[in-house]
């Protein structure tokens, strides 16, 4: 009792500094639910802050992790407990600063754009783009085998570790669209018509087998539907829905990834106590064994091919997730070729001590502010801000690895419907110039 006293004390005093940053942040974190800060302090408290909460309050000097049993100490959580408090007080601190005029900007250059990012044109290429993935996924099925491919759909690195550039592509398709038809909505909100839009998409990313793509697609609908217009706010219904998601998708994780004998019981077992929110045990089990690898670098140049860079002579090397999932749980590696989710907070911690993990978090967050407020200048960047908002999930609950290569993907496919949009800006240019022309010529015979 004495143990469990102590780190729960440990825990609460590490979130008192956090808690007052957030109290005086609560209009803010209100009015622009989706913004950087505020997915950032959602998943923090579900990944970080909860499952450490869950760790001090059941203090049994060990957990497990697919099915792997490990032990920690009191200090160890104790210091696990400030590090990430502090990590998040600092993150939240940073990208605050100067959010209001910045979340402005990007409501007026979302307003401003929608419409034409929307035409039929870039529409229509995008949608070409989710069908040909359609029939690329259902060539894929035939060749795997139908009952095969859904059996191990789960563990995807399986069926697409051959493939693994044609799947980014797919992804990066179905990034793209989402937005367009988010766009679509906002600038002329039809439920019927987004229904048809959205079918292809959906269908495509059941076939791909990603949760997060699921999720990802969501929010983004809402981000861009929040800034154009304040359409779907975070209400107790919306938080109500996407509280049962996340429990459907991590019961159906569960019944697919789990490979373990150790029987779990109990509501919040089921989720704290699986690889699903792992990540307290895995800063735990860093801390406890001292383990340093050197995942960064390499996370750095995530978007880079393989191939390209071994026949360059370079050896690419693995992220944080591959390389903790090879060095801790070694068989889920060699037997399912799939990762465990170390978790970006902890994969600072990876690649160094405390104090250096802290002070990697202060140059991150101020990057990440700096390319924010770049991106909400500009009336095509501002569409890079729903993916870094959308990125402060993807490091929490991943590694840098993944976030890199899909803000990179989300990037390339961004810039290629740029230069199609210029296009239909120019298309668009003389039937504006007629019609403005028009419009003079009939106030002046008016007068």
């Amino acid at each position: 009792m004495a143990e469990i006293f102590l780190t729960t004390t440990s825990l609460l005093i590490s979130f008192l500094p956090l808690a007052i940053i957030i109290s005086k942040l609560r209009n803010r974190i209100r009015h622009n639910p989706y913004s950087a800060e505020s997915i950032f302090i959602a998943t923090f408290f579900i990944f970080y802050f909860f499952d450490t909460l869950y760790s001090t309050t059941n203090y049994t000097n060990s957990f497990t992790i697919s099915g792997l049993h490990f032990k920690f100490t009191t200090i160890n959580l104790a210091l696990l407990s400030f590090y990430y408090c502090a990590s998040a007080a600092i993150v939240i601190a940073i990208l605050s600063i100067n959010s209001n005029a910045r979340n402005k900007k990007i409501s007026d250059n979302i307003i401003k754009t929608s419409e034409t990012f929307s035409h039929p044109i870039p529409l229509n290429v995008s949608r070409a783009l989710i069908y040909t993935s359609l029939f690329w996924l259902a060539g894929k099925i035939y060749s795997y085998g139908f009952s095969e491919y859904f059996q191990n759909l789960a563990a995807r690195s399986l069926i697409f570790s051959d493939t693994t550039t044609e799947n980014a592509l797919i992804s990066a398709c179905i990034s793209i669209y989402s937005l367009i038809i988010s766009c679509r909505y906002a600038s002329n909100p039809r439920p019927t018509r987004l229904l048809l839009d959205a079918a292809p998409l959906l269908v495509a990313i059941i076939l791909t087998g990603a949760r997060a793509t699921l999720v990802e697609f969501a929010f983004i609908f809402l981000f861009i539907n929040n800034y154009h217009s304040k359409r779907f706010r975070l209400t107790k219904k919306i938080i109500a829905a996407l509280a049962l998601s996340a429990i459907a998708l991590t019961q159906f994780a569960m019944s697919t990834r789990i490979h373990s004998d150790t029987e779990i019981q109990g509501v919040l077992s089921t989720i704290f106590e699986t690889e699903q929110i792992p990540q307290s045990e895995n800063g735990l089990n860093i801390l406890e064994r001292n383990s340093q690898q050197n995942t960064i670098p390499t996370s750095l140049i995530a978007f880079l091919p393989r191939s390209t860079l071994e026949a360059a002579g370079i050896d690419k090397g693995y992220g944080a997730n591959a390389t903790y999932t090879q060095e801790f749980v070694t068989y889920r590696w060699i037997d399912q070729n799939s990762q465990i989710s170390l978790g970006g907070l902890n994969e600072l911690l990876y690649n160094s001590n405390v104090i250096g993990a802290l002070f990697t978090v202060i140059l991150g967050s101020l990057l990440v502010k700096l390319i924010i407020d770049i991106s909400s200048r500009s009336s095509l960047l501002v569409f890079l801000t729903p993916a870094i908002s959308w990125s402060a999930f993807q490091f929490l609950r991943g590694d840098l690895y993944h976030t890199t290569n899909k803000i990179f993907t989300y990037l390339t496919a961004l810039l290629l419907f740029a230069a199609i949009i210029k296009v239909v800006e120019i298309i668009k240019a003389p039937h504006r110039k007629r019609r403005n022309e028009k419009s003079t010529n009939h106030r002046t015979l008016w007068i």
